[in-house]
């Protein structure tokens, strides 16, 4: 009991001791303030990709890479693709206009704003949610089509189970997105912890008896904990939904004209994906997780870097657009883009000198074998190479949405969809499944030359311009 009391008060301590100094981060420059925000988003992400990596580890053990397992990640692509197109593009087009109106019109128009977005994007979820599932009997058995029947059958029973995780997690994207405007990181990058944790409270306690099941019964109650939790948060920050169904409004119609683009665009780039999973499927049983297991470490290593700096440098870009203060923003995008490649190039490469070893520490035991750790290893050590230009072009991403100038981003998703699916035939009959993990990285390294080389002549133009008007002005 005594050794008990010292651990909480400890744990207590190091809580309040981080506490105090993420917020210490959080004040002076813009620059020190976009550290401080990706920091604590960076500790806070690294709590739950631990936790993430325990519940793979569950997960490995327990599935390897079963048919079972197959059929629950064929049945996660369909959903995912929707909440990649439709929640995050409201993430990036409700995020410049609401960090406008709360600077510019005040709080009372923050929370006007705020409300009718809830009820607009539950509703707008609800439908697609209703329309992905009346034609799940179509999608599922073309998406699958490299199974055999009885593994066609799960997948399809798998993803009508699945499907309430579009609106749950739709939702947490708009609300943290909401969150993070008003300088709330900490809340949104900690919640996502209650997915892998309750995932691996459902394996241990009823896994046994259930079976794949069990991950979906974790999915589904981690995401509504998760949601619960971040309306919490936005309940404590005052903002309340009070609406009355407004038909005519000009920040949603200024929203609108730029979420319809970025849909466009992440409807084409969330398709690399599809495709990746739809060509895996039809290669050598197993590929599809193979190349699941492969991108976790990836994954991992993007969510403590690309998304903590995206997410955190987001709100100061919109700000600097809202001002017009083109010179700090470029200075802002190259400082931060040298330290990028500074750290992740050398990363990259010891990830890749040490993939299998690595892959046999993480995953090998159970009913994952030898073999499956070779296979793994070599998707894994082709997908590493994308980190430093999908940081990159993360950062610069948001360069682009903070000018409201997502168009591009439409042309660009369109460019790679196509360039991915021929370098996938070109580089799979090559190297298999471990071809798709290349021709992703090669599909990075083309996506960020063209999004920045974009953004640079973008601002360059918006300098002359205004300068031009300043002289004018100046006579």
């Amino acid at each position: 009991m005594h050794l008990t009391k010292m651990l909480l008060s400890a744990v207590t301590k190091i809580s309040f001791g981080l506490g105090v100094y993420f917020k210490s981060l959080q004040t002076g420059t813009i620059n020190r303030r976009i550290f401080g925000a990706a920091v604590t988003i960076g500790a806070l992400t690294l709590i739950v990709q631990f936790v993430g990596l325990a519940k793979d580890l569950l997960v490995a053990a327990q599935f390897g890479t079963s048919d079972a397992l197959d059929a629950f990640l064929m049945a996660m692509v369909v959903p995912t693709f929707i909440i990649n197109i439709v929640a995050g593009s409201f993430h990036s087009a409700l995020i410049p206009i609401f960090v406008r109106v709360k600077d510019k019109e005040g709080e009372k128009a923050a929370q006007e704003l705020f409300s009718r977005l809830t009820v607009y994007c539950a509703a707008f979820l609800l439908l697609v949610l209703l329309f992905i599932g009346f034609l799940g009997h179509l999608i599922m058995p073309l998406m699958a089509s490299g199974f055999h029947k009885e593994k066609v059958a799960l997948t399809q029973d798998l993803f009508y189970w699945l499907l309430p995780m579009i609106v749950f997690q739709g939702m947490i994207v708009i609300w943290s997105a909401t969150l993070n405007t008003y300088g709330r990181f900490s809340l949104p990058a900690i919640a996502p912890v209650l997915l892998p944790l309750i995932t691996m409270i459902v394996l241990i306690s009823v896994g046994s008896r259930l079976g794949i099941y069990s991950l979906v019964i974790g999915t589904i109650g981690g995401f509504a904990l998760q949601l619960i939790m971040i309306g919490l948060g936005l309940r404590s920050q005052g903002l309340r939904l009070r609406e009355r169904w407004e038909k005519n409004n000009a920040q949603i119609r200024e929203m609108m004209g730029q979420y319809l683009p970025i849909v466009a665009g992440a409807a084409l780039m969330s398709g690399t994906m599809l495709i990746d999973q739809a060509m895996a499927a039809a290669l050598q049983p197993g590929s599809l997780s193979a190349l699941n297991y492969g991108g976790r470490l990836v994954t991992a290593v993007l969510g403590l870097t690309a998304a903590s700096i995206g997410t955190a440098a987001f709100p100061y870009f919109s700000k600097q657009v809202a001002d017009k203060d083109w010179g700090t923003l470029r200075q802002m995008l190259t400082d931060y883009l040298r330290w990028i490649f500074a750290i992740t190039v050398p990363i990259s490469l010891l990830i890749y000198v040490f993939s299998e070893q690595i892959v046999r520490l993480l995953y090998e035991r159970g009913a994952f074998l030898p073999e499956d750790t070779y296979l793994v290893a070599r998707v894994q050590s082709f997908l590493i190479f994308q980190i430093p230009f999908y940081i990159s072009g993360i950062l610069v991403v948001r360069v682009i949405s903070s000018l409201q100038a997502n168009q591009i981003l439409m042309w660009g998703s369109g460019v790679n969809l196509l360039f991915k699916i021929i370098m996938n035939y070109l580089f799979m009959g090559w190297l298999g499944v471990a071809g798709i993990a290349l021709s992703t990285s090669v599909m990075y390294f083309v996506s960020f030359i063209f999004v920045y080389v974009f953004v640079i002549m973008s601002l360059n133009k918006l300098t002359r311009r205004d300068n031009y008007h300043y002289g004018c002005g100046s006579k």
